[in-house]
């Protein structure tokens, strides 16, 4: 965030590679504070160095230091409801949960059918594409084993190799569709290593979540998961088979948890609670949105950002060439130079921002392309 001139405030802005969250306390912003001017001069003096070595045998005469401060665009695969809230300027942008399909699929007949079987509901156990259960020690392995086993729900286990295990609710898989199982409605937890992308899925398909971080940004995401109340964790240090138990007891009777918020628990609370970021409010009622207009006639476009409703700000872009004023419009410019009209009955909501405020345009035409920025009150 350097590179751009994004304000990043070690004070405030709990590193993901901690387990902290915005209320740090003196020793944790301290912490943080010292990781981060260690990975700024780390990234300063190491990297940097590094990386323009490379392009001098490649590509030479190429400036790394020169492209690592000429970004006009950055997109984060994050957004602060799987974080915190942080300053951001316009041209940083962030998005979450792409790869959630629309349509989750079907499973394979083995699988549904073991699913839709579950009479006390199932669990899901999987440790993400980097981390194999049998690369687990020992103790931690048994302990799963034998807590698993011993449930009366039944558990589908992504495994890639053949376990020694043979307890009757248990079903190895070496892959499986993971959001379509997540869609399922018999399955009632969800145990992972706290990955984003992971986390984004249950929550997206509201399934409770049993947390073991392992490493990277698994452990923010697992205290995230405590802060937010939807969900609890495990520690693989100190993981038994009785905490293994209790806690999923506790995930699915959910009552004796007093952490866990009630609604999390209910599917059309939560679904409605995350379907508001995603659905397309009606345009009368649109605040806080950023939108664009497409030319009729060219591939022109205007990006915009409005924190009052869409309607009138759509209205003033179209009458503003009819007032007579020395304030400047992008758009009225771009009609008077070009004798274009925009596609105003068309106007498309790309998300809702509440913090920042101001407008990007961008011009395609004889294939050139040029950015300019326009920041404004409104």
């Amino acid at each position: 965030m350097d590179s751009i001139g994004n304000p990043d405030d070690p004070n405030f802005n709990p590193d993901m590679t901690y387990p902290f969250t915005n209320r740090m306390t003196i020793n944790e912003r301290i912490m943080n504070i010292l990781y981060t001017t260690y990975t700024r001069l780390y990234y300063r003096y190491w990297h940097l160095p590094n990386a323009q070595r490379m392009a001098n045998k490649r590509t030479p005469g190429t400036s790394v230091y020169d492209i690592d401060k000429n970004f006009s665009l950055v997109i984060l695969g994050n957004n602060h409801v799987f974080g915190y809230p942080k300053p951001l300027l316009p041209h940083v942008i962030e998005v979450h949960s792409l790869h959630i399909l629309e349509n989750p699929g079907s499973l394979p007949k083995d699988i549904h059918e073991f699913l839709d079987n579950a009479q006390d509901g199932a669990i899901y156990f999987s440790l993400g594409s980097n981390l194999q259960t049998d690369q687990l020690p020992a103790g931690p392995l048994t302990a799963l084993c034998n807590a698993l086993g011993s449930l009366k729900q039944r558990v589908l286990w992504k495994h890639n190799s053949n376990m020694a295990i043979h307890a009757t609710n248990i079903k190895f898989v070496k892959w499986v569709p993971q959001q379509a199982v997540l869609a399922h409605p018999k399955v009632i937890a969800y145990m992972m290593q706290g990955g984003l992308q992971s986390l984004q899925e249950a929550v997206h398909y509201a399934v409770p979540v049993v947390a073991i971080p392992f490493f990277g940004d698994q452990y923010f995401n697992a205290r995230k998961i405590l802060d937010a109340s939807i969900g609890l964790t495990l520690d693989i240090d100190t993981i038994t088979e009785n905490s293994i138990v209790q806690t999923l007891t506790e995930i699915v009777k959910n009552k004796t948890n007093p952490n866990l918020k009630p609604a999390f628990f209910s599917k059309n609370k939560l679904n409605k609670f995350i379907k508001v970021q995603k659905d397309v409010l009606p345009k009368n009622s649109n605040k806080n949105v950023v939108y664009k207009i497409e030319c009729k006639k060219c591939d022109a476009t205007y990006v915009g950002q409005i924190c009052r409703k869409l309607y009138t700000r759509i209205a003033e872009h179209r009458n503003h060439i009819n007032w007579n004023t020395n304030s400047q419009s992008v758009i009225t410019d771009y009609r008077l130079e070009y004798n274009h009209e925009f596609d105003w009955k068309n106007v498309k909501i790309l998300g809702s921002e509440k913090t920042l405020r101001g407008y990007a345009y961008l011009h395609d035409r004889k294939n050139t392309y040029s950015w300019e920025f326009f920041f404004e009150k409104i």
